[in-house]
């Protein structure tokens, strides 16, 4: 399945990119799988069903915790400095 056919996970996708900027992430569904891949190859999987119970924020944090213990990158390396929002989106005193 390509991920711009099914809206939810699209747009889930669409967030992520905004939160985490890990070079040449993608995601891929295979069968009831969400397989996630970078520049240096796989990065981390789970199955659907958990894609769409998390949040963006949430599969960024996973991203990021797989990148730290399977590359050594430290989590947040890749994190989007998040400039030019007016106040912190992931604040809840907004």
């Amino acid at each position: 399945m390509m991920i711009e056919s099914d809206r939810p996970t699209y747009e889930k996708m669409v967030a992520v990119f905004q939160i985490t900027q890990i070079p040449a992430l993608q995601m891929a569904v295979n069968g009831d799988q969400a397989s996630f891949v970078w520049n240096k190859g796989f990065l981390h999987g789970f199955p659907m069903t958990q894609f769409y119970q998390l949040e963006p924020i949430e599969i960024a944090n996973l991203l990021e915790s797989a990148l730290e213990e399977h590359y050594g990158v430290p989590k947040r390396h890749y994190r989007n400095k998040l400039t030019g929002f007016s106040k912190d989106p992931f604040s809840s005193q907004n």
